[in-house]
């Protein structure tokens, strides 16, 4: 996401250089439409340029769950995604529908 002008700043130097009510005023960030917008088009250019195949995405959690939220038509889905978790997702023209979500059976010691 991109944080505008708060980017690379911690509370406190945000109150210093804005004041207490910081988070009031317009900081340029990345809104939420615009965080699933670019997710959606990373989808389909990838579904484009790689149809058919099997196709592995690494990316940050948060914009990971937005571009779901998008993508599934689902509000509910995309929180609290677990660091190295693995979702498989399937589209079959129509519609995408998850085979796996958030899975992180690959970090069991068994």
């Amino acid at each position: 996401m991109d944080r505008g002008k708060i980017a690379d700043t911690i509370e406190a130097e945000r109150v210093a250089r804005w004041g207490e009510n910081w988070n009031e005023l317009d900081m340029n960030q990345e809104t939420h439409e615009s965080i699933h917008a670019r997710g959606i088009d990373f989808v389909r250019d990838i579904a484009s340029w790689y149809a058919g195949q099997k196709v592995l995405v690494v990316t940050h959690g948060y914009f990971l769950g937005q571009t779901f939220k998008e993508l599934m038509k689902d509000e509910s889905t995309g929180y609290e995604l677990r660091n190295t978790s693995v979702t498989t997702i399937i589209n079959n023209g129509e519609k995408s529908e998850y085979v796996l979500y958030d899975c992180i059976r690959h970090l069991s010691e068994n």
